[in-house]
């Protein structure tokens, strides 16, 4: 199935490896079933459902969502600790951190974090504001970021991992299984060089590949 340009007032389901040469939109449901090529701009009013295979470029909806689901996440139980980088500078509830930085598994940072180096964000820890780090983010499992995220490396979601925000990387953006970027009530943008969604990842807004994206299986 090959279509030019296509709008729909009701439900969408491309068949397996469909193509969208320009644009679609539909003002309800979008599923795609795999290993469909969409190029340009692929938009729904609802849910824009993605199966393994299909590559894309400009997605937009309340939610974009790979299909499939992640596994079940087993956490540490505990009180969480509050963890202070070693920075550099403070200023204005932002510290500047200069070299790598690994936030503890569990714990959870309140301030804006800029990082020179590489930032990994362990298991279960929490951000709870924005972070940048120029070589790169790594969130582990179920590691979360309530603001946004940039970097001019690689930004990767590990599985049931979430940003709230923006998540930009100039480099790769990997979603792994069930991982999150936005929330219903506040749409954003997910953006990188090349984008990869796992089975169950999410992004509430728009997901946006700049030289390719793709549905894991």
């Amino acid at each position: 199935e090959s279509i030019g340009a296509l709008y729909a007032r009701g439900a969408v389901r491309l068949a397996p490896r469909s193509t969208v040469r320009e644009w679609l939109h539909s003002d309800g449901p979008v599923a795609v079933a795999g290993g469909s090529l969409l190029r340009g701009s692929v938009s729904a009013a609802e849910v824009l459902t993605l199966e393994a295979g299909c590559h894309f470029e400009r997605l937009h909806a309340s939610t974009v969502m790979a299909a499939g689901s992640a596994p079940p996440l087993a956490l540490p139980a505990g009180t969480p600790e509050r963890f202070s980088a070693p920075a550099a500078l403070r200023t204005g509830g932002r510290a500047l951190v200069r070299g790598d930085l690994a936030v503890p598994a569990g714990a959870v940072v309140d301030e804006n974090l800029v990082v020179v180096g590489r930032l990994h964000v362990g298991a279960g820890a929490r951000v709870e504001a924005s972070v940048k780090a120029r070589g790169g983010i790594h969130l582990a499992a179920g590691a979360e970021i309530k603001g946004s995220a940039f970097t001019e490396g690689d930004l990767v979601l590990s599985d049931n991992a979430r940003v709230g925000g923006v998540a930009s990387a100039e480099g790769r953006l990997l979603l792994g299984a069930g991982a999150v970027v936005g929330s219903p009530a506040e749409p954003t943008t997910a953006a990188g060089a090349h984008v990869r969604l796992g089975a169950g990842a999410r992004v509430h807004g728009t997901v946006w590949a700049l030289e390719e994206g793709r549905i894991e299986g």
